[in-house]
């Protein structure tokens, strides 16, 4: 049975929808040992439909990881049920989804906080020059590779 993860954002154009693809990008590349995990992404504030940041999808590009087919959807109460882990990008997105699920109290945690065990947010690129996005790509997949790390070890594989 796979595990499923939810990355969540503010407007899942940025850094949620980065983290989703870079997680799965990293997931099917562990030397062949591809992991059972599905992952998704959503926005707490999220227009659906939306695409990905164009400095998004030029900041993964560089990685060889394609973005361009990604479209923003909202975080519901369903999505958060569907999935076993929720990593936030910040303490005030886990603030909410606690507010509004807060039985999930179990599997939500902030990126840093899961990968690292430190109280740390993933600052928001949006708006800001493509280095910035650059920087908050390195930072994504330093914490979800961490967190592979960790399911992997956990599952065995």
């Amino acid at each position: 049975m796979s595990t499923k993860i939810l990355f969540v954002c503010t407007g899942n154009t940025c850094r949620s929808s980065m983290a989703e693809a870079l997680g799965r990008a990293l997931a099917q590349g562990r030397g062949g040992q591809a992991l059972d995990i599905e992952i998704l992404s959503a926005g707490v504030a999220a227009v659906p439909g939306e695409p990905a940041s164009a400095n998004a999808v030029q900041a993964l590009l560089e990685g060889g990881i394609d973005l361009s087919g990604h479209l923003a959807r909202q975080l519901n109460h369903a999505l958060i049920n569907d999935v076993d882990l929720v990593l936030t990008m910040t303490r005030r997105h886990k603030d909410i989804i606690l507010q509004f699920v807060p039985e999930a109290a179990g599997k939500v945690f902030v990126l840093w906080e899961y990968a690292h065990g430190l109280e740390r947010d993933i600052s928001d690129p949006f708006g800001q020059p493509l280095e910035v996005y650059r920087q908050c790509a390195g930072e994504l997949k330093e914490c979800i590779g961490k967190i592979l790390d960790k399911l992997a070890s956990s599952t065995g594989k």
